[in-house]
């Protein structure tokens, strides 16, 4: 029974870690114009408040699980 309490918390855990690693690999800054009045400056990052609400959501998963007992065999992917 533990043995296999352990190997669902492990598939667990690597499935949160391979769900934020998927959603880094499709993530983009957008970049636009910068311009000050109708001079164009040069180019700018938008606002990226939705990927820091993300960031800081994967953040706190990867806490948890750095706290878990069962994360053994993927504590270097989460560190």
């Amino acid at each position: 029974m533990d043995i296999c309490i352990e190997a669902k918390e492990e598939a667990k855990n690597e499935e949160n870690i391979s769900k934020i690693d998927q959603a880094w690999k499709v993530t983009n800054f957008e970049i636009v114009l910068y311009k000050k009045g109708t001079e164009v400056k040069g180019y700018a990052m938008k606002a990226p408040d939705e990927i820091r609400q993300v960031l800081e959501d994967n953040i706190l998963i990867l806490q948890s699980l750095s706290a878990s007992k069962y994360i053994r065999n993927i504590k270097p992917k989460v560190t």
